[in-house]
């Protein structure tokens, strides 16, 4: 009787396993669920991290042109540029103050139009650091713009002044044999200006008439008192009423366009030399601010979105069409356990064994 008990017994627990086999794993409890979602999302994300390859972002400092970099040499970049305006403005007002004696004489404007521009674009050079330096500190996009464009306006001007006074220096020749002469016998005695301008030529030369000295005898000047042969300002030693006797003991006998037209070529060289060579020094400031404006525009818009947090990512995401990604939060409210099934509490699996009784 006890072998046959055994062996029911045994039948019994063979066919309980074999029941516990067909159990499907929708019928297994709320816990092992939970874990083999858990388990399925750390593996689907580190699969999606593989395929993305998210390279990180790039700091500041990453590379050789970074923005502390581009910061360091455009300040050095304006002192350089203050000085160098200092010195455009210098040349400029020197030719104004100094240089514009016999601008009367001239046939055209083009030789005191290089001056003031010069000057412009000297005087550019002190309110055009300062912005510089105001944009670099802040790193504010539109004074690193202006800052840009008043850069490329100071290379205009000193190059356009230099390309000018380089194509004058080989016209005005040409303009002084044409006109000179008649400048001196029109408007002599006629315009206090020219006046002043042909008698200061005349001494400073030591010379007599734009071409030969018996011009003067053709002038408005001669008709208006016949006896006076030339000017007295011809004369060797000034004195009233000199010109009356032409002698060459008495008088220069050369002409003054000679002189007058090296005088002007020789200055001329000078502004173009200041010019074309000054102008050099805002192509590099213009570059750098460019490569500068450029990496701070990009730099804010890729921290704009970690600027904004997790909820504008969420409504950005949503707004393109994409689903939101699971924040921190809602990963900790998953992972909460719901009071009606505790996550500590046994799971109970009913058997055939239970209803069993020995």
């Amino acid at each position: 009787m006890d072998d046959i008990s055994y062996h029911c017994i045994a039948r019994l627990i063979e066919d309980c396993k074999h029941e516990l086999s067909k159990v499907k794993p929708s019928k297994l409890p709320l816990l092992d669920n939970i874990n083999m979602a858990e388990e399925k999302k750390k593996d689907g994300s580190a699969l999606l991290a593989k395929k993305k390859k998210v390279k990180p972002r790039k700091s500041r400092d990453a590379d050789c042109c970074s923005v502390n970099f581009l910061k360091c040499v455009l300040h050095i970049f304006n002192v350089v540029f203050l000085f160098a305006g200092a010195g455009v403005l210098g040349v400029g007002a020197w030719t104004v103050a100094y240089r514009h004696r016999y601008v009367t004489l001239l046939p055209t404007p083009t030789y005191p139009a290089i001056a003031y521009l010069l000057i412009i674009a000297g005087a550019i050079g002190v309110p055009l650091s300062a912005l510089g330096c105001c944009g670099l500190k802040t790193e504010n996009r539109t004074s690193l713009l202006c800052y840009t464009y008043f850069l490329l306006i100071s290379f205009i001007l000193e190059a356009g002044a230099g390309g000018l006074a380089y194509y004058y220096e080989v016209a005005v020749e040409d303009e002084l044999h044409a006109e000179l002469n008649d400048t001196f016998l029109t408007n002599y005695a006629l315009d206090n200006a020219v006046t002043n301008a042909v008698d200061s030529m005349q001494t400073e030369f030591k010379c007599c008439g734009a071409l030969r000295y018996e011009d003067w005898r053709k002038s408005r000047w001669h008709e208006h008192d016949p006896r006076l042969l030339v000017p007295d300002s011809c004369c060797k030693t000034i004195t009233l009423r000199c010109g009356t006797r032409d002698h060459p003991s008495n008088i220069y006998y050369h002409g003054c366009i000679r002189q007058f037209t090296n005088h002007i070529r020789d200055h001329l060289i000078i502004l173009a030399a200041v010019g074309v060579g000054m102008s050099v020094i805002p192509i590099f400031g213009f570059l750098f601010s460019c490569v500068l404006y450029v990496k701070i525009k990009h730099g804010s818009a890729t921290e704009l979105p970690r600027a904004r947090g997790p909820g504008a990512r969420a409504h950005a995401a949503r707004g393109a069409g994409g689903t939101a990604p699971v924040t921190s939060r809602h990963k900790r409210s998953l992972r909460r356990p719901c009071p009606l099934h505790p996550r500590d509490a046994p799971a109970t699996i009913s058997t055939i064994s239970d209803n069993v009784s020995i």
